[in-house]
């Protein structure tokens, strides 16, 4: 059993299954997709060398049945299936809730036959279907410290604390690696923060003073990549101050450990991770 919803350009969002609108949905397109390979014939040899692989764009099939009245449903799908837009499928079942973004290539049927079935298409340039809900993981969490009984002292009493891990542990439940935002967050001058990734020894620092109260936003997800620093209300662009070495973190399927340090100010930097987990198929 599942359900699909579909979300047209201006965020118009409709539930296909359930509907009394129409009487059968059917979605193909959804096992993981086929991979192209790239390989070099030898001369005077049988087989060839294999060079790379890949994975191309996610062909989507929707099929409906309109119920009656027919000519009125079926007109009412026009509204979310618009030729060249955009549009974002949501799927859920027992396991999986997961949304995958396309352009709508065909809309087709037969409309003389007294049970119309309609066939529509979608092109998905990105083949990995991500959770509906992001993921986040802070650095630093809030320990509680009030409990009753109590009695305050003239000196006053904490009623909680940061704690800031040294390193964090993030975990990744999906079917592939995947981009990640790191937000910077600065409550005093931070001196050259870099950012390890524990498992690959691999390094992403900004040669960069942060100031009380700015913002980093570094986006490591393909298509998207950037180093964005907020300060004062504007955003600005800051890869120039990548430090030379650096790596596009992505996050590998199973357990991740990041770590971090700074020339100074260490105790004035908190980290957040967003992250959504990719999978090949439901």
């Amino acid at each position: 059993m599942f359900r699909l919803w579909v979300e047209n350009n201006k965020k118009e969002k409709a539930e296909l299954t359930n509907s009394p609108y129409y009487e059968s949905i059917t979605i193909d397109g959804l096992l993981p997709p086929k991979i192209q390979i790239n390989s070099t014939p030898v001369a005077n040899k049988d087989g060839e060398v294999f060079n790379s692989s890949r994975v191309g764009t996610r062909p989507i099939e929707i099929t409906i049945k309109p119920a009656f009245p027919v000519e009125e449903n079926r007109q009412r799908l026009y509204k979310y299936f618009k030729l060249k837009k955009e549009i974002n499928i949501y799927f859920k079942n027992q396991n999986r809730d997961i949304v995958i973004n396309g352009i709508v290539e065909g809309f087709d049927g037969s409309l003389f036959e007294q049970k119309q079935i309609i066939t529509i298409n979608i092109h998905c340039f990105n083949p990995y279907l991500k959770d509906r809900v992001e993921s986040t993981m802070d650095m630093a969490t809030v320990l509680d410290l009030f409990e009753f009984p109590f009695s305050i002292e003239k000196e006053g009493i904490e009623f909680s604390m940061i704690d800031k891990a040294l390193t964090q542990n993030i975990y990744n439940a999906g079917d592939t690696e995947t981009g990640v935002i790191i937000e910077l967050y600065s409550s005093g001058e931070v001196v050259r923060p870099v950012i390890y990734n524990a498992d690959t020894r691999e390094y992403f620092g900004l040669n960069i003073t942060m100031q009380l109260g700015d913002l980093i936003r570094i986006n490591t997800n393909d298509f998207n990549k950037k180093v964005e620093l907020v300060r004062y209300g504007e955003t600005r662009n800051i890869i120039n101050n990548i430090i030379k070495g650096n790596k596009w973190f992505k996050i590998s399927p199973g357990d991740n450990t990041f770590t971090y340090q700074c020339d100074r100010g260490e105790e004035f930097l908190n980290f957040k991770f967003i992250y959504y987990n990719l999978y090949e198929g439901v």
